[in-house]
């Protein structure tokens, strides 16, 4: 799980739906991203790091948790 990437997306008040129309991936794929099922490539971790514009660094935004 990417708690870091949740927690950001909490205080944005963007939802899972919101990133995955934004890489263009279904929301069960999304969700399987979220849940460490499948991975995000590195183009969507770009792409969602750039959308965020956090200060958190790419790093630690995708670090993964069990």
């Amino acid at each position: 799980m990417y708690r870091n990437l949740s927690a950001e997306l909490v205080r944005r008040k963007l939802t899972q739906n919101d990133i995955a129309k934004l890489l263009g991936i279904s929301i069960s794929t999304m969700s399987c991203k979220m849940n460490g099922k499948s991975e995000f490539t590195l183009s969507e971790a770009r792409t969602i790091y750039a959308f965020l514009k956090t200060d958190v660094p790419i790093l630690e935004l995708f670090e993964m948790e069990e």
